[in-house]
C-alpha cells in the first residue's frame, strides 16, 4: 500500500517529530516549490545531524536505496520506501525557495558535491576551515634559539626524553599558528604539551596560556596528568584546565557567549586536549574567539570515536593536512632549535599542508609487537586477520578472549568478575580507597540498552551484589555505588561524564564524593545530584580519555552498522594492562572491518580555503 511519504514516514516511525516538524515547515515555506522529495530531504538532514550526527546529509549515498519500515500504525503489514535517484532529488532540491547554492542564506544549503545541510552546520564548518587555514598560513614565529635548545638539551639526559616525533611536535606548537597533535595511548601527548608549557614560560613568563578539554571529566583528567609531569618538568603544576564552555563563558541554558569575535578572548596560546571529543559547532565558537595573534594547539587520538555531537573535527583536520611532512623552512627552524635534522623521508619541497599535523607513533606505554600495543594496531587498520592472530598467539597477558555469553549464562559468567573487582570496594575503609577501584577495572558495553548494554550489565551486577548482602532490591543510593554524571551542572562543577562514589558523611547521610583535580573530594548532597545513572559498566563512548588497570569490553551478539573498528580501538586501548574481549569472533571481525564516517565538507573546505 502506496501512502504519501508524509503519512507513511509518520506511521513508520522512521524519524523524530523534530525531523518532520521541520520537513513539515520547509514545506511549507516553499509553497507551490515544495515536493516529496523535498520532505524526504529535510526530514533526512535534520535526522542525520540531530541523531546520527552527520554535518550534512550525502545525498549520493541516500539516492536510490531501499528501506523496509514497518508502517504497522496505518497500515498493518510492513512497506518499503524507495529514496529518489539522484539526478531527480537534486533538481527537485535546485527548484525549492527553501534550498540554495552555497553562501545562500536559506534553511537548507546545497553544495557542489551533492551535500545537503541545515544552514547552521554549513556556515559552522565554512567559518572553522577559514579560520582554521588563517592560522595555518601564518609565517613561523621566531623563538630564541638558546633557550628551546637549553630546555630540550636537558630532557635529552633526563630519565625521560623525548622522541623525534614530541621535539617537531613540540617546535611546530612554538612557531606555527596552528599546530595539531594526534598519536595513540602512550604516545607521549600530555608529556609533550607539558614541555611546550615549560619552555612557553622561560621565553615569556608572561605569556596568557589558557588549556581547556570538551568535558570536566577530561579537564579534570589533564589536570592530574600535568601535574604528575610536574616531576620531570619545570612545568607549573597547578597550570588551570578549564571545560572550553568554562573558558569561553557558555552558560547552560543560554544561547550567551562571553567571548566571540567582538570579545576576543584574552589568551597568547590555547590548548585543547582530547580535541577528537570536540563537536563541529563548539569547535567554530572556540576558534571564533580568538584574537588573530592566538596560538591555538589541538591534541587528541584521529583513531577514536568523534565527538558524541555532529562532526568529527580533528579527522577532518587530519585528513586534510599533510601529517608528518615538513617544508624546507621548518626544516631549517627545527635543526637551529634543536640541533637534529628532520629525516629527508619527512621532508616535502612544496611545504603545502604540511608542518601543522603530527603525529607521535613512538607508544612507552605498549609494545607495538605484542599484547594491547599490537592488538590496537591492527584494529585500527582493520586488519582483522591479523587481530585474530594477536589474540590467539598472544604470550604477554594482556588480552584474553571468551566467547559471549548467552543471556541465561551472563549472571554466571559476571559472577567471578563482580566478586574479584567490584565487592572488594565495599570493604574499604574510606571513600579515597573505595574510588581508587574505579581506576582498576570497568565493564565497558557497545550500547545503553540490551542485555549486553550497559543497563542490562548493570542489572545483572546489581543482582549480584544483593546476593552478597551488600545492598538490597529497591535502594537507589547505597554506600560504594558508583555513579556518573548524565547532565551538566555548571553551579556544582559537575559534568556529564563525571564519575563518583556514593559514601556516609559524618552525619550519617548519604552523599556522593566526586574527585576534584586537587586529589581531594568534594561532597554533594545526594539531593542535589544532577541527572545520574549507576557507573559499575559504562559506554565505550563514555569512555573516551579514562584509563583502567583491566577492562571487560562486551559486544552484542548481532552485528551492526554502530559496531565500527574505532569503537572497539577506543575500548581496547582504555586499558593499561589487559583487556578481555566477550564477543562472537563473527561480530568482532565484522566490526573491525566498518569504518565509523560521518558525512562531512570539513575537509575539502579547508583544502579549497586553503588553496586560496
Amino acid at each position: 500500500m502506496k501512502l504519501p511519504v508524509e503519512a507513511y514516514l509518520s506511521a513508520a516511525g522512521a524519524f523524530q517529530p523534530i525531523d518532520l516538524h521541520f520537513a513539515r515547515l520547509m514545506c511549507h515555506l516553499a509553497g507551490a516549490s515544495a515536493s516529496e522529495e523535498l520532505f524526504l530531504a529535510a526530514a533526512l538532514a535534520s535526522n542525520v545531524t540531530l541523531d546520527e550526527k552527520h554535518v550534512c546529509l550525502d545525498l549520493a549515498a541516500r539516492a536510490g536505496t531501499v528501506w523496509e519500515l514497518s508502517a504497522a500504525a496505518a497500515t498493518g503489514q510492513k512497506d518499503c520506501l524507495r529514496l529518489p535517484e539522484l539526478e531527480q532529488w537534486v533538481e527537485k532540491l535546485k527548484a525549492a525557495s527553501v534550498v540554495g547554492e552555497p553562501g545562500a542564506y536559506t534553511p537548507l544549503v546545497l553544495d557542489q558535491r551533492n551535500r545537503l545541510y541545515l544552514y547552521r552546520y554549513w556556515l559552522y564548518e565554512q567559518q572553522l576551515a577559514a579560520r582554521l587555514a588563517a592560522r595555518q598560513r601564518l609565517p613561523l614565529r621566531s623563538v630564541d634559539s638558546s633557550t628551546v635548545n637549553a630546555v630540550l638539551r636537558r630532557y635529552d639526559q633526563g630519565p625521560v626524553q623525548l622522541d623525534l616525533f614530541q621535539k617537531i611536535a613540540v617546535i611546530a606548537a612554538l612557531t606555527r599558528g596552528l599546530c595539531v597533535i594526534t598519536g595513540g595511548p602512550g604516545t607521549g601527548k600530555t608529556f609533550t604539551v607539558s614541555v611546550v608549557l615549560e619552555i612557553l614560560r622561560c621565553l615569556a613568563p608572561d605569556t596568557t596560556i589558557r588549556v581547556c578539554a570538551p568535558t570536566g571529566k577530561a579537564a579534570n583528567r589533564l589536570q592530574e596528568a600535568l601535574q604528575r609531569t610536574s616531576d620531570y618538568t619545570t612545568t607549573f603544576s597547578d597550570q588551570p584546565v578549564a571545560t572550553i564552555h568554562r573558558l569561553l563563558g557558555i552558560s547552560q541554558g543560554s544561547s550567551k557567549i562571553r567571548y566571540a569575535p567582538e570579545n576576543p578572548l584574552p589568551a597568547d596560546v590555547v590548548i585543547v586536549d582530547e580535541a577528537s571529543m570536540v563537536p563541529l559547532a563548539l569547535m567554530a565558537k572556540l576558534t571564533a574567539a580568538l584574537s588573530p595573534h592566538c596560538r591555538l594547539v589541538l591534541l587528541g587520538d584521529k583513531d577514536q570515536l568523534a565527538s558524541v555531537e555532529a562532526g568529527s573535527v580533528l579527522g577532518d583536520i587530519c585528513a586534510a593536512f599533510r601529517i608528518n611532512r615538513f617544508s624546507p623552512e621548518f626544516c631549517s627552524t627545527f635543526t637551529m632549535l634543536t640541533g637534529q635534522p628532520i629525516p629527508n623521508k619527512y621532508q616535502e619541497a612544496s611545504g603545502f599542508l604540511t608542518d601543522c599535523a603530527v603525529e607521535l607513533n613512538c607508544s612507552h606505554r605498549f609494545d607495538p609487537a605484542a599484547g594491547i600495543g599490537a592488538l590496537s594496531s591492527a584494529v585500527k587498520e582493520g586488519d582483522a586477520l591479523r587481530c585474530r592472530e594477536v589474540i590467539a598467539t598472544d604470550a604477554s597477558a594482556q588480552i584474553s578472549w571468551h566467547a559471549l555469553p548467552s543471556r541465561s549464562e551472563l549472571e554466571t559468567r559476571l559472577s567471578e568478575i563482580v566478586r574479584t573487582w567490584y565487592v572488594p570496594l565495599f570493604s574499604e575503609p574510606s571513600p579515597e580507597a573505595a574510588y581508587a577501584w574505579c581506576t582498576k577495572f570497568k565493564i565497558l558495553c557497545a550500547y545503553r540498552q540490551g542485555s549486553y548494554g550497559v543497563e542490562g550489565v548493570t542489572r545483572v551486577v546489581e543482582k549480584i551484589l544483593r546476593e552478597h548482602g551488600i545492598t538490597d532490591a529497591g535502594r537507589r543510593l547505597y554506600q560504594g555505588r558508583l555513579v556518573m554524571v548524565t547532565q551538566n551542572d555548571y553551579t556544582l562543577h559537575l559534568f556529564n561524564g563525571d564519575i563518583g562514589i556514593v559514601w556516609h558523611t559524618a552525619a550519617g547521610d548519604l552523599a556522593a564524593l566526586f574527585p576534584d583535580a586537587s586529589g581531594s573530594f568534594r561532597t554533594i548532597p545526594s539531593a542535589r545530584l544532577p541527572e545520574h545513572e549507576t557507573a559499575f559498566a559504562i559506554t565505550i563512548h563514555k569512555s573516551q580519555g579514562s584509563e583502567f588497570d583491566r577492562v571487560l569490553i562486551i559486544l552484542p551478539e548481532a552485528d551492526s552498522a554502530l559496531l565500527t573498528r574505532e569503537l572497539v580501538y577506543t575500548g581496547i586501548t582504555r586499558a593499561r594492562y589487559h583487556v578481555e574481549l566477550w564477543v562472537s569472533p563473527e561480530v568482532l571481525e565484522s566490526a573491525i572491518r566498518k569504518r565509523f564516517l560521518r558525512a562531512s565538507g570539513l575537509c575539502d573546505a579547508l583544502l579549497s580555503t586553503v588553496c586560496t
